[in-house]
């Protein structure tokens, strides 16, 4: 589990030179089993290449839609021709059912095909990280519930109504 303190908060950090991390985000409503997927990838010096949020409906649990979460996210980066990611989330329910698929047989097509579409990169990690840590791709999948915002999409750079957290993400320790 990779966590990093300052100022009594978690703190997104930034990749190693030349690296790049994607962070998932995720939200689902029990009531309405609908859910919002994130993420966004940065670059060594924080900048934003691209994010992007999408809805999911008929969602039937919090593990299902963070795995849905997750492929979609790294089944994105693999189709924009990335090779080499850092995947980071705090989903621990998604977390555990990556380390050990066998205790999840009802879900195996999905985690086989997370597991498949991660062969597509040169190189990969999953890294666990705090929710503070996380939190601009949170925003992003609150939204998608919270605000009704269904639509799909990819974007370059970040979102603009994140950009105050987005430069506090990138400002040096």
């Amino acid at each position: 589990m990779e966590e990093y303190f300052t100022s009594g908060l978690y703190k997104w950090r930034k990749p190693a030179l030349h690296s790049l991390k994607c962070n998932i985000g995720c939200l689902w409503h029990p009531g309405t089993f609908n859910s919002g997927a994130s993420w966004l990838i940065r670059d060594h010096s924080g900048s934003v290449l691209f994010h992007s949020r999408r809805s999911y409906a008929l969602v039937t649990s919090q593990l299902e839609a963070e795995l849905l979460s997750f492929s979609w996210a790294i089944s994105s980066l693999a189709n924009l021709r990335f090779s080499s990611v850092i995947f980071e989330s705090p989903l621990i329910l998604a977390r555990k059912a990556l380390m050990e698929p066998h205790l999840f047989p009802q879900l195996r097509p999905l985690l086989d095909e997370i597991f498949i579409t991660l062969q597509s990169f040169v190189s990969w990690s999953l890294v666990h990280t705090s929710y503070t840590a996380n939190r601009v791709a949170n925003a992003i999948a609150i939204s998608v519930i919270e605000t009704n915002q269904l639509q799909s999409y990819v974007a370059r750079s970040g979102p603009v109504w994140l950009n105050g957290l987005l430069a506090d993400d990138a400002a040096p320790w």
